[in-house]
């Protein structure tokens, strides 16, 4: 049994490699999950697994009966991409040896002595690797289920002959008494085992027997359409790590169901690091034997910056609405800064776990009025986002805007016409602030991640302050621009209140797309079918995303 979902070694696991280069995201699968899709798949073929073998040579031997479906045990050794296969013989199977009754005489008939071989195990050595599909089989496109332009790898079991298998002598069980009887037996296993293999690959046409399951890439990311991941991988590399109850690597064994393959990705044709990913902490928990982990750096600082970036604009639009209600379009549709293309720009600086983005311009109008009334007008607009991780499985969006307008009007006489005849001075300030929560859950019944926006009210500060000496509510009435003066702040407020809304429809779109991105992420596709429902999303110590996943048939 592995730890919990968020224990301190597993939320201490790292994507940097040995080399110091961090992974974009990695696929771990316990050697227990492969296991798994390998009764699935010899479940629906049971036919491989009966035997009747003959063997004649130096010694006479017989093996009849089933074995159970074959497992996979990796070697306990990081950087060790080797496994034994293990084949364990069913109830009823028998090891018969055929003892001449006269062992003087060599014509004497030879007599069958059978055992019991149930529970035997023979145990070798296989080596694995990614080999890349020229066809991808029907059944296995129908499972991976992406539009698109993309490769399969398969991951794929590499078997000796008869005279290169290299058996574990020590991890076999041969229930005989004797050294030559042991001796006898395993030259009888070892061709047994070779025979195996070859029907079991003449039966197997294409070859699926020694297929443990494919991985998918793609090498066009922007070929993906938009229904696909939004971060597929360009590259897969795989190796092999032993799994360290407690970070104690004297208690890692062989025969751990928690030793596991890692398929180590890169997105963006980003070159692939050749070094292995070092132990850092427990990939599994309680009985979850398989996870994704993907680096912060593609799904928060990439996609989740560039998903909420347009909101950024919109602050800056209802700014320029507000500044516009003021003036008018005198000056044109743009206000509040030198450029509309200025306010364009909608990046996210990232800084550690958050996301930062600020805008802070300035602009003064001035504009001749009529005859006898000079108007300027002063606009100050901040507009701030930020993202930051709320907590272990949750993150914040924050939009904040502060705009501050100035008119000030002069009006001198309209006789005399140089002398002054008093100033109009309207005075507003604004300020929002609008809180978004992301809380990210799975849901039981369909194995799919869901992502939850709660919007918080927004809490709106208005103030607007008219003033004016002389003579000028009689001057403004001739010139039309006393409406200025009813500029209130439940107008202002209902302005600002209207963009947040809009801002929170646009965060709960984000949730939804956010969710479909993750959940059509690429995963594992296993050759006997199936597929894994994601448990538990949670961002580790150095904030990326790791995710459980269950098989399921």
């Amino acid at each position: 049994m592995a730890g919990s979902k968020d224990s301190a070694s597993r939320l201490g696991l790292s994507l940097h490699a040995r080399d110091g280069r961090k992974y974009d995201q990695v696929i771990a699968l316990t050697q227990g999950n492969i296991n798994e899709s390998l009764q699935y798949y010899y479940d629906i073929n049971s036919e491989a697994l009966k035997f009747d073998v003959k063997v004649k040579g130096a010694i006479r031997a017989q093996l009849q009966g089933e074995i159970l479906a074959p497992t996979v045990e990796l070697i306990d050794e990081d950087n060790n991409d080797k496994a034994l296969y293990c084949l364990t013989f069913d109830r009823g199977s028998k090891y018969i040896t055929f003892v001449q009754e006269d062992p003087e005489d060599d014509n004497s008939r030879y007599v069958p002595q059978s055992q019991d071989a149930s529970g035997w195990k023979l145990a070798f050595e296989v080596n694995f690797g990614l080999s890349k599909l020229t066809s991808v089989p029907e059944n296995i496109r129908e499972q991976i289920n992406k539009p698109g332009d993309y490769s399969v790898s398969q991951l794929i079991v590499i078997f000796g002959t008869a005279d290169t298998l290299t058996f574990n002598w020590e991890r076999s069980t041969i229930k005989l008494k004797g050294n030559d009887a042991i001796a006898d037996a395993r030259t009888a296993f070892k061709l047994f085992v070779d025979r195996w293999l070859t029907a079991t690959k003449m039966r197997d046409e294409p070859a699926k027997h020694n297929v443990l399951g494919y991985a998918v890439t793609t090498p066009d990311p922007t070929a993906i359409e938009l229904a696909a991941p939004s971060f597929p991988p360009t590259s897969v590399r795989l190796q092999t790590i032993n799994h360290r109850p407690n970070g104690d690597a004297s208690q890692g064994s062989t025969g751990s169901d928690f030793n596991a393959f890692l398929f180590t990705e890169m997105c963006g044709n980003r070159e692939m690091i050749t070094s292995d990913l070092p132990w850092s902490g427990d990939f599994f928990y309680e009985s979850i034997g398989g996870t994704l982990l993907m680096s912060k750096s593609i799904f928060f600082d990439d996609y989740i910056s560039k998903a909420l970036a347009p909101i950024n604009i919109m602050g800056k639009r209802a700014a320029n609405e507000m500044a516009l209600r003021l003036i008018g379009d005198r000056l044109g549709p743009w206000a509040i800064s030198d450029n509309e293309s200025d306010a364009d720009n909608n990046e996210f600086q990232v800084d550690g776990k958050n996301l930062r983005h600020s805008w802070d311009r300035r602009r003064s109008h001035p504009w001749q009025e009529s005859r006898i009334l000079t108007m300027t007008a002063h606009f100050h607009t901040e507009v701030s986002t930020h993202v930051w991780m709320l907590n272990s499985n949750s993150f914040i969006f924050r939009r904040w805007l502060k705009f501050e307008s100035t008119i000030e009007g002069n009006v001198v006489d309209p006789i005399f016409q140089k002398y002054s005849a008093g100033t109009l001075r309207l005075s507003m300030t604004a300020t929002c602030t609008a809180d978004s929560i992301f809380t990210m859950s799975s849901v039981e019944a369909t194995g799919k991640l869901d992502i939850d926006v709660e919007n918080k009210a927004p809490v709106i500060d208005a103030q607007v302050q008219p003033n004016h000496d002389g003579p000028v509510p009689s001057a403004l009435s001739a010139v039309g621009l006393g409406d200025l003066l009813n500029i209130g702040a439940d107008d202002v407020k209902s302005k600002i209140r209207g963009a947040l809304e809009s801002t929170a429809r646009d965060s709960a779109e984000v949730g939804n797309s956010l969710q479909e991105a993750v959940n059509n992420q690429g995963k594992f596709v296993f050759p006997g079918g199936g597929t894994f429902d994601m448990k538990d999303p949670l961002f580790t110590n150095d904030g990326d995303l790791i995710m459980g996943l269950v098989y399921r048939k």
